[in-house]
């Protein structure tokens, strides 16, 4: 789809929203591809959810979890990108590609 756009051989931000990204095993098996490991910088409890902040490649991002979760800042987890919910920036422009 990028290519067909003209974005062949150039950098774009991708960008998902936190209740997109998950802890959970049966997405981690189901989104495998996508599944990075994560250093938990800061966590915050929002009543019902917990906001959990880490860092990919310099790239701060949050992820939105159940806040009956133990994770706690500094420990390491799997998090799954459900990469179909994600849009495209141009980073030149930062307008939206998809």
């Amino acid at each position: 789809m990028l290519n067909s756009q003209g974005y062949n051989e150039k950098e774009v931000l991708l960008g998902i929203r936190p209740e997109h990204i998950s802890e959970d095993a049966e997405v981690l098996a189901q989104f495998s591809e996508s599944t990075v490991e994560a250093n938990i910088e800061v966590s915050e409890l929002t009543g019902t959810e917990l906001m959990v902040y880490s860092a990919l490649e310099g790239q701060q991002y949050v992820t939105r979890i159940n806040s009956d979760s133990l994770i706690q800042p500094a420990q390491n987890i799997k998090l799954s990108f459900d990469l179909s919910r994600s849009h495209f920036f141009d980073k030149e422009t930062e307008s939206r590609i998809r």
